[in-house]
């Protein structure tokens, strides 16, 4: 491939922050135009989180776009954090009678599937009930045509689903009881998961989820 060759393919979303905000400011507009200006990125954008759609390979470098508020553009994607990514997951809309397990598995099956039926998954989970962990892996092969048993992985293995745009549904103890969340993202110090009967998200450090997912087996898997 040509270095000047425009090379890109739309996302889904997720966010990123710049590695040192301090020493880089700068974004193009546009890619592959003849003359290209480079814009500035005042103190505070610099901070913020980036929201990414698009990613593309132009002139030996991979780059990002991001859309934030009322600016859009270019950054390298060199200049951004690799030990921070957070994916926006859709918002699940349940009732008291979806169990967090299925709640996690319908925010999965929808951000990898947009047009799934949300109805159809609760009736076939309803109908199949799910007694074991294999027996909901099945659910979710039939569903995607594929799924990622990551359980009993390292918390390495977890950043990484996460940076291939992958969230992992983790069975973890809450107050002593069984809960699923849908790990979103991470940073250097802590994971992020959502609760998906609520769509909140929360904060945890790695020890803490690693001591909650260990009292419920090590159960995960991933899309």
């Amino acid at each position: 491939m040509r270095s000047r060759t425009l090379a890109s393919e739309r996302t889904r979303y997720f966010y990123a922050k710049l590695k040192r905000p301090s020493l880089f400011s700068w974004y193009l507009i546009n890619l592959g135009n003849k003359i290209n200006r480079w814009h500035r990125l005042s103190s505070a954008q610099k901070q913020y989180e980036f929201k990414i759609d698009q990613i593309a390979f132009f002139k030996k470098h991979f780059w990002y776009h991001f859309n934030m508020n009322a600016i859009n553009g270019w950054i390298p994607a060199k200049h951004f954090r690799k030990n921070y990514c957070r994916l926006q997951l859709p918002k699940v809309i349940t009732t008291s009678k979806v169990n967090s397990e299925l709640a996690s598995v319908i925010m999965l099956c929808t951000y990898v599937r947009p047009n799934l039926k949300v109805d159809s998954i609760i009736e076939q989970y309803q109908m199949q009930k799910p007694r074991s962990v294999n027996d909901l892996f099945m659910m979710i092969a039939s569903r995607l045509g594929r799924f990622q048993n990551v359980s009993h992985k390292s918390s390495r293995r977890i950043r990484n689903q996460i940076r291939h745009q992958r969230p992992v549904v983790m069975k973890i103890s809450h107050h002593g009881q069984p809960m699923s969340v849908v790990i979103s993202g991470f940073n250097r110090r802590v994971f992020m998961y959502v609760t998906p009967q609520d769509s909140r998200l929360h904060l945890i450090t790695r020890q803490r989820l690693l001591k909650a997912w260990r009292k419920c087996n090590y159960q995960a898997f991933s899309c």
